[in-house]
């Protein structure tokens, strides 16, 4: 395949009317002028992106999801994905009572094989009870699993990991080429937090911030970044969200041991505050909750200045219904983001309409950062000669669209960013060579491969 006259966006910076030969999946030569290789894909008028990584998604596995039903399996979330844009997701494997996370792992690979519309990789989901030691002992060696888990919240659920978990997850980690992925808070003292509340009365949403104060994201930051500091383990916190905890991470980060630290989140914590949740309930209950002003502000400037590494979307789709169902907010579920569609065009609505960035730092923060972080790249992530050839192709004129979603492809009756205005929609998506999004509609069909190291 031959991808003719496009502005390609690098790593080293914008390149002008070029284009990039790819030959059995892979990108063989870029330059001007190059001679016609089979399939010849016109993108003049149109920026070339590296395909987008989503790596934080969660789909059902087998019907089952964490606490509250959600709507999508791999093969459904990863269809989305790729109408977005996302070549490649890291999908998290959901949990079955009585089943342990190995083998939840090697269901997710063998169906995502089968299934995927992207190439995936699996992030292995520890709980408390977990033998974490030797889920990412083997999980490393013999699945090929490159990322763990520790949600340090959600205690009340079962979710939560203890401290001498965490540490003995880092201890196995350290040497083996995994990094431990971190949920950052305190969920017995917020569920403390929470049962205090809800006995002196109804609990309104003003009360979701007030009982996960944004002081519990920093103490979580901290001690997990003390223990990667004795194990020397990698860390990845998967959600930045309060001003409190970026300022402890820019403190880290200058310490011994802080260049094993990094950082993602997501574009809502970058658009929203507490006041959607005010306005819409339970709709808008997301996990770390939404915070205030002066956070937003400064998950923004953590994106800009490179602390935040990449983004993700924290894909979750669930119905109004389920989302509703409860009587008061405190027992709504969690999540219900259905993001990774949009995770491009939200960090073109950041960087390009609101100022933040220019195009070359949203092909970081989609693409290649997390190929980084994840153990992908160069394979993933960047435009040069030999890695895959994937490739998002976004018209330089294109519209702009408000998200509803009628017009996105999801299985959800809502979207938290409903009525958001923004460009940066593929209309060409390439797939290891292979044109699988045309005109804004999928022609591709399931060839997903597994991403397992």
């Amino acid at each position: 395949m031959l991808v003719r006259g496009g502005a390609l966006v690098t790593e080293a910076g914008l390149v002008d009317d070029a284009d990039v030969l790819i030959e059995d999946g892979v990108i063989s030569q870029i330059g001007r002028g190059l001679p016609e290789f089979g399939e010849v894909v016109d993108a003049k008028g149109m920026w070339v992106l590296p395909g987008v990584i989503d790596p934080h998604v969660h789909t059902v596995q087998e019907g089952v999801s964490l606490n509250h039903p959600m709507l999508e399996d791999l093969a459904e979330a990863s269809y989305a994905a790729v109408l977005g844009g996302a070549t490649t997701i890291c999908a998290y494997a959901q949990r079955i009572p009585d089943v342990d996370v190995l083998e939840m792992v090697h269901r997710q690979i063998e169906f995502g094989k089968r299934a995927s519309y992207a190439d995936f990789a699996i992030n292995a989901l520890c709980f408390g009870g977990d033998d974490v030691a030797e889920a990412v002992a083997q999980g490393s060696t013999k699945l090929g699993v490159r990322t763990f888990k520790a949600m340090l919240a959600y205690h009340k659920n079962g979710l939560m990991i203890e401290d001498d978990s965490l540490l003995l997850m880092m201890q196995a980690a350290k040497g083996r080429g995994v990094t431990v992925l971190v949920h950052a808070e305190n969920g017995r003292v917020s569920d403390c937090l929470e049962d205090h509340a809800f006995a002196l009365g109804d609990f309104d949403p003003h009360q979701l911030l007030e009982c996960a104060p944004p002081e519990l994201e920093a103490e979580g930051v901290f001690k997990t970044a003390m223990l990667s500091r004795i194990t020397g383990a990698r860390v990845l916190f998967v959600h930045l969200t309060s001003e409190i905890a970026r300022d402890t991470l820019v403190w880290l980060r200058s310490q011994p041991g802080g260049s094993r630290l990094s950082v993602e989140t997501q574009p809502h914590y970058a658009l929203f505050t507490e006041e959607a949740a005010i306005e819409r309930g339970p709709l808008a209950k997301v996990g770390p909750v939404l915070k205030r002003d002066a956070d937003l502000k400064a998950v923004r400037e953590a994106i800009t200045t490179g602390l935040v590494s990449h983004l993700s979307s924290d894909h979750s789709p669930r119905s109004i219904a389920v989302k509703t169902q409860a009587e008061n907010i405190r027992d709504a579920p969690y999540g219900g983001i259905s993001g990774t569609e949009v995770l491009l065009p939200l960090a073109w609505k950041l960087g390009v309409h609101d100022g933040l960035f220019g195009l070359p730092r949203i092909a970081a923060l989609t693409s290649t950062n997390a190929a980084k972080s994840y153990g992908l790249y160069p394979k993933k992530g960047a435009i040069r000669v030999g890695s895959d050839g994937d490739l998002a192709l976004v018209p330089i004129d294109g519209p702009m669209k408000v998200i509803t979603p009628s017009n996105l492809h999801m299985k959800s009756d809502y979207s938290l960013y409903e009525g958001i205005e923004t460009a940066g929609f593929p209309s060409v998506v390439i797939k290891a060579g292979v044109v699988v999004v045309a005109e804004g509609e999928m022609v591709g069909r399931p060839q997903g491969a597994y991403l397992g190291g």
